[in-house]
């Protein structure tokens, strides 16, 4: 078996069409969006200088994805920015790879320096986001009654001198 990559869709752009595919028929379609407007988004996150897209891929085959979007929650609007999206191909889910685009994602926004990220996720995806080291902050939140997770760059300790 070949390797899974993540790569930033900017340098995989060809995975545009899979990812918004996958995030249309999984929650967008059910928003009343069309195909063409969540690929219309894609694309501006391509361009977009603070968000981005990340693809989990074995070659050329397309596996997962992961993005770091301003909003996710139109109830939370003043916490930004938000992990959406993750999406793992049925054949690939309990194999981590879902975990490992979740921490690509956060190591590239921290890294950014952004010092707070937020998610939300149903009921039933709680105790994955609990795992990964996510503090869930808010539960039943809007009309899907989601929780609202949140995670805080790590910080990193200087060591100490030693004394003379």
């Amino acid at each position: 078996m070949h390797k899974i990559v993540i790569t930033n869709l900017q340098k995989k752009p060809e995975f545009l069409s899979a990812v918004a595919n996958r995030i249309w028929e999984t929650w967008s379609k059910g928003d009343g969006l069309t195909l063409e407007q969540v690929i219309e988004r894609g694309e501006e996150i391509i361009r977009s200088g603070t968000e981005f897209t990340l693809v989990a891929h074995i070659d050329e085959a397309f596996v997962g994805t992961i993005s770091l979007i301003k909003s996710d929650l139109d109830e939370r609007p003043e916490l930004t920015p938000w992990l959406a999206g993750l999406w793992v191909d049925t054949a690939y889910r309990k194999h981590r790879v879902g975990s490992r685009l979740l921490a690509a994602a956060e190591h590239q926004a921290f890294s950014a320096n952004i010092d707070r990220l937020y998610l939300c996720c149903v009921r039933q995806l709680r105790a994955f986001y609990h795992g990964v080291g996510w503090l869930e902050v808010e539960e039943n939140v809007g009309r899907d009654a989601v929780s609202v997770f949140q995670k805080s760059k790590p910080i990193l300790r200087q060591p100490m001198s030693r004394l003379s």
